[in-house]
């Protein structure tokens, strides 16, 4: 099963940082980027294992502080900075967008045009408001989850639109699958 696996790997990794505060940044990292791209019930186990493991360092080391949920840094996805730049009005030329990609963290050579294309797609109102493709609830639930999501990221003066977004998204009825 992939969640074994993965855990292992983030055990195995995790086994070779000496020091406990280090060891924590690791684990505090690693469940950002895992919690913004993986739903379902393993993924929920996962979760609750890295936040026991979290404990469990924490409570062997004794270490005064470390930040709270609050104050992780949160890592985001290509798709949620593209709706987020969307959302907050910012412009992105093709040409830009591997160095606007790479000033977010995002290093890899498509990642630019990723980041460009994902940018199109979420500044087109009809796109962020449309039915799924073909359309099954489980596409809308993930659909509305992601906005969710982008609307809880947004500045105040930015929400409105993302909010009215995310109602044209709920107002679709579930059982057309």
């Amino acid at each position: 099963m992939f969640y074994d696996s993965y855990w292992s790997r983030v055990i195995s990794e995790l086994n070779t940082i000496v020091s406990a505060e280090e060891q924590l940044k690791f684990l505090f990292n690693k469940k950002g980027s895992f919690v913004g791209k993986n739903t379902g019930f393993d993924a929920e186990l996962i979760i609750k294992q890295f936040d026991n493991e979290i404990e469990r360092i924490k409570s062997l080391a004794s270490i005064p502080f470390m930040p709270a949920p609050s104050e992780e840094k949160r890592v985001l996805t290509i798709p949620q900075r593209a709706a987020l730049m969307a959302y907050e009005g910012k412009k992105m030329s093709k040409e830009d967008a591997s160095k606007i990609a790479a000033s977010y963290g995002f290093v890899s050579k498509s990642s630019g045009n990723s980041l460009y294309q994902d940018f199109a797609f979420y500044s087109i109102r009809a796109n962020r408001r449309a039915k799924p493709n073909p359309f099954t609830i489980t596409k809308l639930r993930n659909k509305i989850t992601f906005f969710e999501g982008i609307v809880e990221m947004l500045p105040e003066h930015c929400k409105q639109r993302a909010i009215d977004d995310l109602n044209h998204l709920k107002s679709f009825p579930e059982e057309q699958e």
